[in-house]
């Protein structure tokens, strides 16, 4: 389960976050304030459990104080995403960017957009956490095996696309985000175009260099659909 901390006075932002998170398998918890803590200890002993793998800065706390905690988390919890809740001008990119934020989100996005940019924080947060204890992270890999369901057909056009992903939407719906459809027609797949997604990877970059070796890294290539569910995509090419 992700664990996110949001700081914020703003309720609406609070709101929008609450229902992104709401079709995740996470928790959130909020601290309703204009003013930051002095550095992440300070939140993070108000805390029962484990840290949280993102924090996220909202509106109606200074952007310049935002940027100046963010830094301090990058150095001392590298394991800890920070997404900063901000306009994106080429000024405060530039000093997101140098201050380790993982990423810009506009005030008003949408619940969909912002599930999508916390469980890419969150995966970048499992990926830290693997480089800093490969031990326990393989530990914990190996001991929750999945499941696998093929649908398949000597022939096209039966609609083996369509069963697939109303499958994994249907999966995605009782286990958010644990859910990954893989388009193995590497000839002409169209799980993307069924899922209306436009992969930036698809099983092409999947199947050489890190990601064929290391289970964390296969993780960053897959496309997140706003279903709560992972897809990993056919090449664009045959």
């Amino acid at each position: 389960m992700s664990r996110y901390v949001l700081i914020t006075p703003n309720g609406d932002f609070e709101r929008l976050v609450r229902l992104a998170i709401a079709g995740m398998h996470g928790s959130l918890q909020v601290f309703q304030s204009n003013h930051l803590p002095d550095g992440p200890g300070d939140v993070l002993r108000q805390m029962v459990g484990e840290p949280p793998e993102v924090l996220i800065l909202g509106p109606g706390i200074s952007v310049d104080g935002s940027l100046k905690l963010a830094s301090v988390v990058d150095l001392q919890y590298p394991e800890i995403s920070v997404i900063l809740a901000a306009p994106s001008t080429p000024e405060t990119v530039l000093q997101a960017m140098r201050a380790g934020v993982r990423d810009l989100l506009d005030p008003g996005a949408d619940p969909d957009t912002i599930r999508v940019m916390l469980e890419r924080a969150s995966l970048a947060a499992a990926g830290r956490r693997r480089g800093l204890a490969p031990q326990a992270s393989e530990h914990m890999d190996k001991s929750a095996p999945g499941r696998v369901i093929a649908v398949m057909s000597p022939k096209g056009g039966v609609g083996k696309t369509t069963v697939a992903t109303n499958l994994a939407v249907g999966l995605g719906k009782a286990a958010p985000m644990s859910v990954v459809i893989v388009d193995l027609d590497l000839q002409f797949g169209d799980v993307a175009s069924g899922l209306l997604l436009e992969p930036e990877f698809t099983i092409t970059d999947a199947v050489i260099g890190a990601a064929s070796q290391d289970s964390m890294v296969l993780k960053t290539y897959l496309t997140v659909h706003p279903a709560g569910i992972y897809a990993l995509c056919a090449p664009r090419s045959p």
